[in-house]
């Protein structure tokens, strides 16, 4: 077996058995889980990658009502569990070549509103954490996108609607709570990446003058966003996945600005990431650990990839 495949296969079992004790998000055995089907495909594991992920989410709605009374899971987790078993099971039709489960879609836009809806409620409330809407309009947009391919343009505006949403939610929260500035600085990032894909959707260019000054300003954001958050992580403050997650935001950006060293870029920021948690710690959380070996495979994959690419095009 490849061993970044045995690696990652590894770390989604943790998150699981974490997951049924409610140690671990719904969110990040999700996210995970999607991480390991991406894997699945890209080495050809044998059998059907498309019916294990079915199966993972299948598996997710019964061990969150598998809990203990302790530690229940909450209706938002419920309904993501649901979303993403409707999802899987389009997913695995669409692979065997049969028509979505009639009523899916539909559903899971339902949910898809649904989580938005708590989500934002929730942070402008001050009771939550900006990455949560961020991800459901996120999610929101996709399952848009997915159900009427031919009004992305919309659906991103919507998106960007959203996103402006959550940004002013941000600067009300920050004049409260001056703390919490590192949130406006995420909100404007993802404001100047809505503003950039909307840009391309009504036909724009990020070469032309409007999507140049767009990417720059979303390309500084995100490398700002990194590093706060780095530097978060290493106050204790932050879960190390957070901070990876920024570094793949920043090779989002860098790649559509063409920027060729942007997978080396990537991989040296976790590369970097692992170095300062091996040294800053001596005996550091195998947890940690396993999720940084699993996200340097992928980094490295991606390098890989790249490289191949670029050959390719020589």
């Amino acid at each position: 077996m490849d061993e970044r495949l045995d690696a990652i296969q590894r770390f989604v079992e943790v998150l699981r058995l974490q997951l049924l004790t409610g140690a671990a998000s719904t969110q990040r055995f999700a996210e995970w889980a999607l991480r390991l089907l991406t894997v699945e495909r890209e080495q050809g594991a044998p059998g059907d990658p498309w019916a294990r992920h079915l199966a993972r989410m299948e598996g997710l709605a019964r061990d969150l009502g598998a809990r203990p009374r302790t530690c229940p899971a909450g209706p938002d987790d419920l309904a993501l569990a649901e979303f993403l078993r409707l999802e899987a099971a389009g997913w695995a039709a669409v692979a065997r070549g049969d028509p979505a489960p009639e009523g899916a879609l539909a559903r899971r836009l339902e949910l898809a509103r649904g989580l938005w809806r708590d989500a934002a409620a929730a942070f402008e409330a001050g009771a939550g954490e900006l990455e949560a809407p961020y991800l459901a309009s996120a999610r929101l947009l996709a399952t848009e996108r997915e159900a009427d391919p031919e009004a992305g343009a919309a659906a991103l505006a919507r998106h960007l609607e959203r996103v402006l949403r959550l940004e002013a939610a941000a600067r009300r929260l920050v004049r409260a709570a001056p703390g919490r500035s590192d949130e406006l600085a995420a909100a404007t990032c993802f404001r100047w990446e809505a503003e950039a894909y909307a840009h391309l959707a009504r036909g724009g260019a990020a070469d032309d003058a409007r999507g140049r000054a767009m990417v720059k300003a979303w390309f500084d954001a995100a490398g700002t966003c990194f590093e706060r958050a780095r530097q978060a992580w290493r106050r204790g403050a932050l879960d190390v996945e957070r901070v990876h997650l920024w570094s793949l935001r920043q090779f989002d950006v860098e790649r559509l600005r063409g920027e060729r060293a942007a997978c080396e870029a990537h991989l040296a920021r976790v590369q970097r990431l692992e170095r300062e948690l091996r040294d800053g710690d001596p005996c550091p959380l195998g947890l940690t650990l396993g999720a940084l070996e699993c996200l340097r495979r992928d980094a490295l994959a991606r390098v890989a990839r790249c490289r191949a690419a670029d050959g390719a095009v020589a």
